[in-house]
């Protein structure tokens, strides 16, 4: 099933270039809703997710941040709070919260139909 997942501008380009292959959501009913094999489209690219499980922010990897497109913990807290607080301005990084993370890869290009041909 075709779902809506929005990124910021930053990560979008690190999406489409190969960069980014994992997100982290907080874990509501809306984010509960995308299962495996669900795609999302990025600026006429498809992407299927492969993958959802819960963690912990602090139980995240070198290997995570690098798939999340981060050189490491601080590049990634910093991201975090800058994106959530816009949503929430008192919003932290809480190691100890626990997150959905998604596994995505690319699926294919969304082909543009014109004319209804």
């Amino acid at each position: 099933m075709r779902r809506i997942l929005k990124f910021s501008v930053r990560s979008r380009k690190q999406l489409i270039e190969g960069q980014k292959t994992e997100t982290r959501r907080f874990v509501t009913i809306k984010n509960l809703r995308f299962k495996q094999n669900d795609t999302f489209e990025i600026s006429g690219r498809i992407f299927r997710i492969t993958d959802v499980q819960i963690q912990r922010l602090n139980q995240m990897t070198a290997e995570d941040f690098a798939r999340e497109g981060f050189t490491g913990i601080d590049e990634f807290k910093e991201e975090w709070v800058r994106i959530h607080r816009r949503y929430d301005p008192d919003v932290t990084f809480e190691p100890e919260r626990e997150v959905l993370v998604f596994d995505f890869e690319p699926a294919g290009i969304q082909k543009k139909v014109t004319n209804g041909l």
